[in-house]
């Protein structure tokens, strides 16, 4: 199959017309001639659903796939990477994470070649996220350090890294490394949900070490940028530091404002 199509479909995702790029792949697998190529656009069309929330529909590709005689290598090793995003997604961390350490160990030598470097950077990427989603912060950390340090297509993608890496530091007891990387992660300046957790958590390092006014403009901007109604650090939590940072600088208008805004909203619970 020509290799403009497979381009365009990455186009079509790199701008998010996810839709368009899942009905493009099943057109394409009626002109598909051999099991490779048919390989390649089911997997496309795996991970274009896994971005849509599509799991059952994901699941069912991967089914279609698993019937196929794939002979290319970076086709197979594709549909692999594909299974254990899968297995994330579902919630099955677990035997994602045994799937990705099994791939790395069995495909060690090719996954160290230039032309597979985007595919060795993505699983480790993944990787370190889902140690992580398991509070298995020692063993991710080695990880997302070197995650930090490949090439990301999106910025969303990046700061989710440094944010996780963040995590593990501050989990870790490097509350200085921990720091920088949530600096960074702000400083990616895209107003999502890893940057209001990554406010919230450099706010309580800064109260945890008596720096009330850094931890209050942390929180007070988080509140800014973030207005909800959909927001990641529940709101209770974000007036209760807001609170103790007030007291700490001996504000005691600002620690009964949000003293009372942290209890209305238990109330509301």
């Amino acid at each position: 199959m020509d290799w403009s199509y497979f381009e365009h479909l990455m186009e079509l995702s790199a701008a998010d017309r996810l839709e368009e790029a899942i009905q493009e792949s099943e057109d394409l697998l009626a002109q598909a001639e051999n099991d490779d190529d048919r390989a390649s656009l089911l997997a496309g069309a795996l991970m274009f659903g896994l971005r849509l929330g599509r799991l059952s529909e994901a699941r069912r590709t991967l089914d279609r796939m698993k019937h196929l005689d794939v002979s290319d290598l970076e086709v197979r090793l594709n549909a692999e990477f594909s299974e254990t995003c899968l297995l994330i997604a579902e919630g099955r961390i677990e035997e994602g994470i045994s799937v990705s350490t099994e791939m790395l160990r069995r495909h060690h030598e090719a996954l160290q070649e230039d032309r597979f470097r985007y595919l060795y950077e993505d699983l480790q990427s993944r990787k370190g996220l889902a140690l992580v989603a398991l509070s298995r912060f020692v063993e991710a950390l080695p990880i997302l350090r070197e995650a930090i340090g490949f090439t990301f297509e999106r910025a969303p993608d990046e700061q989710e890294v440094r944010y996780a890496l963040g995590l593990c530091l501050q989990e870790t007891g490097d509350l200085e490394g921990a720091k920088r990387e949530y600096y960074r992660v702000i400083e990616l300046n895209l107003k999502s949900e890893h940057e209001e957790r990554a406010r919230y958590a450099l706010a309580r390092i800064y109260c945890m070490g008596g720096g009330f006014a850094q931890a209050r403009r942390q929180l007070e901007t988080l509140l800014q940028d973030r207005p909800g109604p959909a927001y990641a650090v529940p709101r209770e939590y974000v007036y209760v530091q807001l609170s103790m940072a007030c007291h700490g600088l001996g504000d005691a208008e600002g620690e009964r404002l949000y003293s009372d805004l942290a209890k209305s909203m238990r109330e509301r619970r």
